[in-house]
């Protein structure tokens, strides 16, 4: 499949001008900088002081360090910038709070502290420098869950308030912030990833654990309904998309396909040359019990926006895990 490579300039985009990129060492922002890179952009990535930054070797980006919570770095960061893409975002699952309240007190101060304070402070900071555009990206976790093996929409408002899965109520929270930039005049358009797949998994997301646990011959910790799959490039090509012919205000959900659990680990499996996994019910997670299956065709309309099959999406996950030792 030929990779979406259609936005070649942005009419926000100055050629004087620096693109900035939060969590730019990260699974998905590293993927965006290298579509910018692609399209010719000056790149400068903020990177969370003292994290991996093995996604951004070689790669010729001006580097600032510093976290969402401090003023002062988000002031030089956004220095000389017109385009913010918002990728920094805290993913993983909060402990169990009635077996683990400890853990869980630390897990939600980093999901509530960077999703939603940092979030907030953000915008605030490229308010005040006058972006021309801000590409916020949310989650697939903020929109509604649809009925059974329904597809979920951008209408549908979120609704996942369950126990243990502080990650996806932060997300849900700082969508809401994004929106009342909005009103204010701030020029935001939101993408909304589903389960996001592919190389540069450093820092081994819940998902990415899931395909780990796969090729290792174990079960892993799920709730056996359904999912959605999308490429992590497709991912960045969608933020590139997004930028250029997104509306303010908007947001596009970018999804792959949707596949039951125990097909999506059969698939893995297949693509790893290892024995498919017993169909068993697996042992209950943060993961949502439901159906998460999604619509792209807002996406697909009105960005041109394209994504890869499965099959080829688990087989490139597969392939740099086993490169990395995972």
């Amino acid at each position: 499949m030929v990779r979406l490579r259609s936005v070649q300039t942005s009419r926000w985009f100055k050629r004087s001008s620096i693109t900035l990129v939060t969590g730019a060492n990260g699974f998905t922002g590293s993927a965006v900088v290298r579509s910018l890179l692609l399209m010719g952009r000056r790149v400068r990535a903020f990177i969370e002081t003292g994290t991996n930054e093995e996604n951004l070797a070689s790669l010729p980006v001006e580097r600032v360090y510093g976290n969402l919570l401090d003023h002062e770095t988000l002031t030089r960061a956004m220095k000389g910038v017109d385009i913010v893409h918002h990728v920094a975002a805290a993913f993983q699952f909060a402990a169990d709070p009635a077996t683990n309240p400890a853990q869980y007190r630390e897990d939600c101060e980093t999901f509530y502290g960077n999703n939603l304070v940092g979030t907030t402070r953000l915008l605030l900071a490229a308010q005040h420098a006058g972006m021309r555009r801000i590409v916020y990206t949310s989650t697939m976790a903020c929109i509604g869950v649809a009925p059974g093996r329904e597809l979920s929409n951008e209408i549908m408002p979120f609704d996942i308030w369950l126990p243990i899965n502080d990650y996806m109520r932060s997300k849900g929270f700082a969508e809401k912030i994004a929106d009342s930039f909005v009103l204010t005049g701030a020029p935001i358009v939101m993408v909304n990833p589903t389960w996001i797949v592919g190389p540069g998994e450093v820092f081994m997301t819940p998902v990415a654990q899931v395909i780990r646990h796969v090729m290792r011959g174990q079960m892993p910790a799920i709730n056996p309904a359904g999912i959605n799959i999308v490429n992590v490039d497709d991912v960045a090509d969608g933020h590139a998309l997004a930028e250029e012919k997104g509306r303010i205000g908007e947001r596009y959900i970018l999804g792959g396909e949707n596949v039951d659990y125990h097909a999506f680990l059969d698939a893995i499996a297949d693509a790893a040359r290892v024995p498919r996994l017993a169909h068993a019910a697996a042992t209950p997670s943060a993961f949502p019990k439901e159906f998460l299956f999604y619509d792209s065709s807002k996406a697909r309309r009105g960005l041109g926006w394209s994504s890869r099959p499965l099959i080829e999406t688990i087989a490139r996950s597969v392939a740099y895990m086993r490169t990395k030792g995972y």
